[in-house]
């Protein structure tokens, strides 16, 4: 008896040296919805929800009030004219914008729910899909540029400055991430999805006219992460077959590969957090690789980004059931914070559709076959 007691000890001090407790391990959802398509959260708790009506495929978007009160909404349909539907939304990271990506149309309105302007979607007459292969919208980090990236069988971005004015369009094969700068954009693409073959590009798009692409042989793209500095900028690519790059300037100034599958990539206090099919890799600048977060625990780790604070999502498999755990990276350690059985839901690539700002923290969870999915809101303690 006296035995095991020590043992129990002994577990129960690694996990706390580890870094790992749970604050919130289950609560009643804050909503359900299904065909969950964007979750995105204003600074005040605020909810935004895109997701589908119930046995059609046409997307619609919420707003709801931290206690659950819907504020307003926005549903197209048919019209008489043509059909349309909300793909995404995103809030903007002074909170006083929300983007929104239709069949049809690139909108922006005030957080208020008044529509400051729409641009024609240039897919709108090609795309018959009300959920396209990929979709999304991206702020700069000073609110000032916005960006819509589409695929569906072609691929477009346009920017946009905040009132409206057109900054950059074009087209590029299989755009998967995009990422708007103060100075241009950044896109990943994935040949898989316009030739069928495996391989990859990083693209950038500068706003001064300046431009360079990298290529990545037997490519197969996660994500990116971008860096600006007094020095230029730098950028971090993610590969599940060609391991983690940095990026300066169109150059690769050094590669890492572990052998495994890296899903995403995120700067965070001066370091790169790579997050790969075992575990969190952190990398100097230089290439130095300072720790291994999480390590043994399987399957994709990917990001959020808050204002204060890095988050980590995985989904454990070793149990019977799917569980989706949230870790809070803080002082070079993985901290459990929220836990829930099911799976969160997420993009083709396991990146998930989920938010974190002010300390709350909003995901998604897939429900059982036939059962709206389930949404949650947290409160993230310090």
């Amino acid at each position: 008896m006296r035995k095991l007691a020590i043992v129990i000890i002994i577990i129960l001090c690694s996990i706390i040296s580890a870094g790992f407790y749970w604050h919130h391990v289950q609560q009643q959802p804050f909503l359900e919805a299904y065909g969950v398509r964007a979750l995105s959260l204003f600074p005040d708790g605020r909810v935004v929800v895109v997701s589908k009506v119930p046995g059609t495929h046409e997307g619609f978007l919420s707003v709801y009030s931290p206690n659950g009160t819907q504020l307003w909404n926005l549903t197209f349909g048919e019209d008489g004219t043509y059909w349309d539907s909300v793909i995404h939304a995103r809030v903007s990271p002074d909170g006083r914008y929300l983007g929104v990506m239709t069949v049809k149309r690139f909108m922006l309105y005030r957080e208020d729910g008044t529509l400051l302007w729409e641009k024609r979607n240039p897919l709108s007459d090609e795309l018959w899909s009300a959920v396209p292969q990929w979709a999304s919208i991206d702020f700069s980090e000073d609110s000032r540029y916005v960006a819509f990236g589409l695929t569906d069988e072609k691929s477009v971005f346009q920017v946009f400055s905040i009132d409206g004015n057109p900054i950059l369009d074009g087209t590029a094969e299989g755009v998967v991430r995009i990422k708007v700068s103060t100075g241009g954009v950044y896109l990943l693409t994935d040949s898989l999805f316009s030739v069928g073959e495996i391989g990859s590009k990083v693209l950038y798009y500068g706003f001064d006219g300046s431009n360079w692409s990298v290529e990545i042989p037997l490519g197969s793209p996660r994500s990116l992460d971008v860096l600006e500095t007094s020095g230029g900028a730098y950028l971090a690519y993610a590969d599940c077959g060609r391991g983690l790059s940095l990026i300066k300037n169109g150059t690769v100034v050094w590669s890492r590969d572990n052998g495994t599958c890296y899903w995403d990539v995120a700067f965070w206090d001066g370091n790169i957090y790579a997050g790969y099919d075992r575990g969190i890799a952190v990398y100097s600048l230089n290439g130095t690789l300072l720790d291994e977060l999480g390590k043994g625990l399987s399957t994709p780790w990917t990001f959020l980004r808050g204002s204060e604070d890095l988050m980590a999502l995985r989904v454990d498999l070793v149990t019977e059931k799917e569980e989706t755990q949230v870790y809070l990276i803080r002082d070079g350690k993985l901290n459990g914070i929220w836990k829930i059985q099911g799976r969160y839901v997420g993009d083709h690539i396991s990146h998930a559709f989920a938010d974190y700002r002010s300390g709350k923290l909003l995901v998604g969870v897939y429900g059982e076959e036939g059962k709206p999915g389930r949404i949650y809101l947290v409160q993230v303690g310090k």
